[in-house]
């Protein structure tokens, strides 16, 4: 259900980026505002079939471009596509009417949309995330200048400075919602500058980078389990896991039931030991990768045993647990 939502979502994005023309010719030949120059069209079928052919030409140019997975194809769709969309909006403009012109100032904008939600074509992965931050702040303030933008356009047409006022609510409408897809996208980018621990049944992988050759098998299902139980396990939630996931623990009898229900010493317990022993061995392992550290989650050994470790990343860092 969630895959259909976010299919549903792609689809919209792309119907909405390819609506400027459409709505610009049918503004254009309706001229509420009887605003001149007034439409250069005698019949009702002319504005509606060209404003059709558009919005199919738009609407299939960005399902191919967000829709490409090579750099080489995005690259080309991307620079060409737009190209030749400035020109055709200079040939309208020009040839038919002046009101083509404002969708240059929403191409620009779906533009620059479709870079930051494929900023990833745009360098290596074994870059610094320089870049991206470089892209987040400008983009930040870019939408506050275009807001800024919309809201002037709004005094203008509340106060009907703007001659063709009607069509402008139109536009400023939809500029206002362009204006935030680019703010979530540019949120978007926040998570792209994060690093990313991906856990699996079968790798560990920081920043696409496999480490679970540094890591032995317990220890990979030590931070499994610790991710799986929202970062913070103790003594016999580790065994358990280590019981029903590890190869080595299979079969083993572990008491810790019995351990509680006597309040035996942890330190005189083979299996805490070894236990605490791994834990010291990943936390220096994890903090030297830069992932984060385990801290107990009390100060004296017997709360340790009953309230065990907390997994805490370092800042900027994020999981995935697939």
């Amino acid at each position: 259900m969630k895959g259909f939502n976010i299919s549903i979502s792609r689809i919209l994005l792309r119907v909405y980026f390819a609506l400027p023309a459409f709505i610009i010719i049918l503004c254009m030949h309706f001229n509420p505002s009887n605003a001149t120059p007034p439409s250069p069209f005698e019949s009702l079928w002319q504005p509606v079939i060209i404003a059709i052919l558009l919005f199919a030409l738009f609407l299939c140019v960005y399902f191919v471009i967000l829709s490409t997975k090579r750099r080489l194809v995005f690259a080309i769709t991307f620079s060409l596509s737009f190209i030749v969309f400035l020109t055709l909006i200079i040939i309208l403009g020009f040839g038919i009417h002046r009101d083509f012109y404002t969708i240059f100032f929403q191409l620009l904008i779906i533009y620059y949309i479709i870079f930051i939600m494929n900023i990833d074509f745009f360098r290596s992965d074994l870059e610094n995330k320089r870049f991206i931050r470089y892209i987040y702040y400008f983009s930040f303030t870019g939408f506050f200048f275009i807001f800024f933008w919309i809201m002037m356009m709004g005094y203008a047409i509340t106060t009907r400075q703007e001659p063709r006022w009607v069509e402008s609510i139109f536009a400023n409408f939809y500029n206002f919602i362009l204006a935030f897809i680019m703010f979530f996208a540019t949120i978007g980018l926040k998570y792209k500058l994060s690093d990313i621990l991906v856990v699996s049944d079968d790798s560990i992988t920081f920043n696409n980078f496999d480490i679970s050759e540094k890591l032995s098998p317990i220890d990979s299902d030590i931070i499994r389990c610790f991710l799986n139980s929202n970062r913070k396990a103790n003594c016999s939630k580790l065994l358990k896991y280590l019981k029903r996931n590890n190869q080595f623990y299979k079969g083993k009898e572990i008491l810790c039931e019995k351990c509680f229900d006597n309040n035996w010493v942890p330190s005189k317990c083979s299996h805490y030991k070894t236990i605490k022993g791994r834990i010291d061995s990943i936390k220096s392992k994890i903090e030297l990768i830069g992932i984060g550290t385990i801290v107990a989650a009390a100060s004296s050994q017997i709360k340790i045993r009953d309230q065990g470790w907390i997994f805490r990343f370092f800042e900027g860092v994020r999981a995935v647990v697939n």
